[in-house]
């Protein structure tokens, strides 16, 4: 899969990834939210999150993770 951005991971463990996403991307502004619902719109994407907020965007980083 070609990614649709300058971002390029090429870290084979998550930890050494996630500090290769970080390095790339720390100028930009990070929002941390649970999210219930992501919609499309004709600018992008609105997430809506568990506390009801709605944030708007061009693209939408989703991260995904088990509890334990």
């Amino acid at each position: 899969m070609t990614p649709a951005s300058d971002l390029e991971g090429t870290a084979q463990v998550k930890e050494a990834l996630v500090d290769e996403l970080e390095a790339q991307t720390k100028d930009l502004p990070v929002r941390h939210a649970t999210a219930h619902r992501i919609e499309p719109t004709p600018e992008g994407h609105e997430v809506a999150t568990t506390d009801g907020d709605r944030i708007r965007g061009q693209r939408v980083i989703v991260a995904i993770y088990g509890c334990a």
